[in-house]
């Protein structure tokens, strides 16, 4: 072996050390991003090249054929290893009472576990620092959880007293009427960001005001600090559910509906797979989703289970009629429930302009974007007989033309902040209308899904999202509102991207051809004395790029991270529509609020905490978080066909299927009702030793308290016919619940994406 040799296997080795040693390296690797190849920058063992209007990849002064071996290799080992922690996490799962059993800390049978399923060597130590540790503590994580609801004492949760005066919440009331006053007639109070065509994606800054901001971070920093925390799955500690949709949903063929109920019971399809002997008869819903034409079935046998949230006839206030899923009764938090109305009556009226632009969406707006039209007379120029200067000076004629639209958009950033501060300050001078909401949803009943999380990062660590819808096309989710109310400074966030289903005919570039894309360009050759002095021009190997400067790029090509232009003979099935930035917009403001259509999907992009220092405080390493408060807008009143025909998206089998809310399904948490049972028990006996003794006459002795067996008894005659969820029926509902809305990358990456339930 030459000594060159050596030194490539050394290099490479000590590369795929380094990759073994990141956090969570097997779902890194994993990732769109084609991080080994950046990871390679980075270290120098590759480099980065163009050639001819492409960008890629290639060995600096490394064997490339050793390195395509390794990239290979980190990527087969990445994915075994995330299968084998999958079937290892299943398998503890099927453990009778596994959570107990894992807890146990004489046991130490996390150790013995991962030692059979060969995840360590029989003679490590203690479990490693890496994917394995990441796992154990993910289901220790989840153990605690239903330890702490199935199995601890039970303590009954009485109502709580409000917190807040009325006369807080009438200010709050009057502050958020004026803030809909501004938001609705102003200028620039609710804008479009800057993406490519106008879906509907809206965003407004610092709407919320500060009295309703401070009181509900306080309220849902309280329910983050509550014990057990609930971190969601696969996330690895880093997003921490605070208010999940996904916890104790609609169990198609198994949950109780009320008599009475307002919302008839949906079509449903049987299906064998019952997990329960009381779910004798389990259903399923089942609906399609065609893009172009194409069908994709999805099955489940769970919905997420919306709230019933009714608006005056004014249009002046917002009402929660019935229990939050995921939260608990308004008993329970009834400040928090009038916190999250108020929100709610704030968001209303961008939600509603977000439909509006939605509804008018045409794919031809799109195609008349500056980027596109400045392309369009490049094609005409190069039609005809052009030579390098003519092109070099329309391009620089067009490079200004999009630095006076960059600083037209600038202005109107800083135009809307004055404006802003200008209303909020009294200082407006125009006159303010005296108006009230205007809303086609005056004295409606809305359905609405609340979801809020904390993104909960040590230093160094970040997240990344993946591209995703909200629910499934069965739960007739429209629309989303994201708030993002608070953020520490150490955060960085690259924001939230958006991307729409490419339309087979009508989006652009379905006209064009590969010619379309490519400008022939004249070069003068020096002159002759035949030709009388006077230069000549050819074509000769002369050739420009030439594409829409908001053209799309192709996704890096496995192993090799090739990065270049879409051509119309590899044409993603997406339309990139830009990505827009969430937090970090103002240093002193109460957040931004981002709301769009429920038919384009999103991703986050990343959000990092930025500060590679622990704290200084040892045992306890410093973490930065990102806080958000979500709602998903239902709608299912519109029972036509074709009503869920989205350009290129149509969503099948949904026409008739009508959504089901916590007004018409009993809260099923076990935990709540055994609570109650536990309060009651005694009661029943001192009611039932009254009679005893009324029977016995004075000198009866019942009525002290039920014996233990009794208890037991009751406890067990409760199980047996109660239809009630316990945490960790919950949490296995949760994870199938996750698995339904997983989507597999095609050949063609047509369906990288997920519906999502995180």
């Amino acid at each position: 072996m030459s000594a060159s040799q050596r030194d490539t296997d050394q290099r490479l080795k000590k590369f795929t050390d380094l990759v073994h040693g990141k956090k969570e390296w097997h779902l890194q690797v994993l990732s769109e991003r084609d991080p080994l190849v950046l990871w390679g920058l980075d270290e120098g063992l590759l480099v980065k090249t163009t050639d001819y209007g492409r960008t890629y990849w290639t060995a600096e002064d490394i064997d490339y054929s050793k390195w395509s071996v390794m990239y290979r290799g980190l990527m087969t080992e990445a994915e075994e290893l995330k299968h084998k922690l999958t079937a290892f996490s299943k398998a503890v799962r099927r453990k009778k009472e596994w959570y107990l059993k894992l807890l146990d800390p004489e046991r130490d049978l996390a150790k013995k576990w991962i030692v059979e399923a060969k995840l360590v060597a029989s003679d490590a130590a203690n479990i490693p620092e890496g994917p394995v540790l990441d796992v154990v503590l993910e289901l220790k994580s989840e153990a605690n959880r239903i330890k702490a609801v199935d199995v601890d004492v039970i303590n009954f949760q009485r109502p709580t007293t409000l917190r807040i005066t009325e006369d807080q919440y009438h200010d709050i009331q009057q502050q958020v009427l004026y803030r809909i006053k501004y938001a609705t007639t102003s200028k620039h109070g609710i804008r479009a960001p800057q993406t490519k065509g106008n879906v509907g994606v809206l965003i407004s800054d610092g709407l919320v005001p500060d009295a309703l901001h401070a009181e509900l971070v306080r309220e849902l920093d309280c329910l983050a600090a509550k014990e057990v925390k609930d971190f969601h799955p696969g996330t690895f500690g880093k997003v921490q559910d605070l208010i999940h949709p996904s916890l104790y949903p609609y169990i198609a063929g198994y949950s109780d509906v009320l008599p009475n109920a307002s919302t008839p019971i949906p079509p449903l399809e049987d299906v064998s797979n019952s997990f329960s002997p009381k779910d004798p008869n389990p259903k399923m819903f089942e609906t399609g989703m065609l893009v172009n034409g194409e069908k994709t079935v999805f099955r489940s046998r769970y919905s997420w289970i919306p709230t019933v949230f009714s608006v005056n006839s004014e249009g002046t206030d917002v009402h929660i009629q019935s229990y939050i899923n995921g939260l608990g009764s308004r008993e329970e938090h009834p400040d928090l429930y009038r916190l999250l109305e108020k929100v709610f009556l704030l968001v209303l009226p961008q939600l509603q302009k977000t439909m509006e632009i939605s509804g008018g969406f045409k794919v031809e707006e799109s195609e008349s974007s500056p980027s596109r039209r400045r392309w369009r007379e490049r094609i005409t120029l190069s039609e005809d007989e052009i030579t390098r200067e003519e092109w070099d000076n329309l391009l620089m004629r067009q490079k200004e033309e999009k630095e006076r639209e960059i600083q037209e958009r600038q202005k109107i950033d800083r135009d809307a902040e004055q404006e802003k501060q200008q209303w909020f300050s009294g200082s407006h001078t125009e006159e303010r209308p005296n108006v009230t909401p205007d809303t086609p949803w005056k004295g409606k009943d809305l359905k609405v899904i609340v979801k809020a999380a904390n993104y909960i990062l040590e230093p160094g660590q970040e997240y990344r999202g993946t591209w995703h819808m909200e629910g499934m096309p069965h739960e007739r989710i429209v629309a989303s509102a994201i708030y993002y109310y608070d953020t520490d400074k150490f955060i960085t966030d690259e924001g939230l991207s958006l991307r729409r289903f490419r339309h087979a005919l009508d989006d652009f570039p379905q006209p064009y051809s590969h010619i379309s894309f490519q400008a022939q360009l004249m070069r003068p050759e020096s002159p002759t004395s035949e030709d009388g002095g006077q230069p000549q021009y050819t074509y000769e190997s002369d050739e420009e790029s030439n594409y829409p400067s908001d053209w799309e790029e192709q996704e890096p090509q496995i192993y090799w991270g090739i990065h270049k232009h879409m051509s119309t003979s590899s044409i993603s099935p997406y339309v990139k529509l830009g990505t827009v930035k969430t937090t970090g917009i103002e240093k002193d403001g109460t957040g931004r609020i981002l709301t769009f259509p429920n038919w384009i999907q999103h991703k986050v992009e990343g959000v990092r905490h930025a500060n590679p220092e622990p704290s200084m405080e040892a045992s306890r390493p410093a973490v930065a978080t990102r806080k958000i408060l979500c709602f998903f807008l239902v709608d299912d009143q519109d029972l036509e066909e074709n009503s869920g025909s989205y350009h290129a998206l149509d969503f099948a089998d949904t026409d008739f299927i009508n959504v089901l809310t916590t007004s018409d399904i009993p809260n099923q948490k076990r935990s709540i009702n055994r609570a109650t049972l536990h309060v009651l028990l005694p009661f029943i006996a001192s009611e039932v030793g009254k009679r005893l003794n009324s029977r016995d006459g004075a000198k009866g002795t019942h009525g002290k308290e039920f014996p233990p067996e009794l208890v037991d008894l009751v406890w067990d005659y409760y199980d047996a016919v109660e239809k009630k969820l316990s945490r960790a029926e919950a949490e296995e509902h949760r994870r199938k619940l996750m698995e339904d809305r997983k989507m597999d990358r095609d050949i063609n990456g047509a369906r990288d994406y997920s519906l999502c339930e995180h």
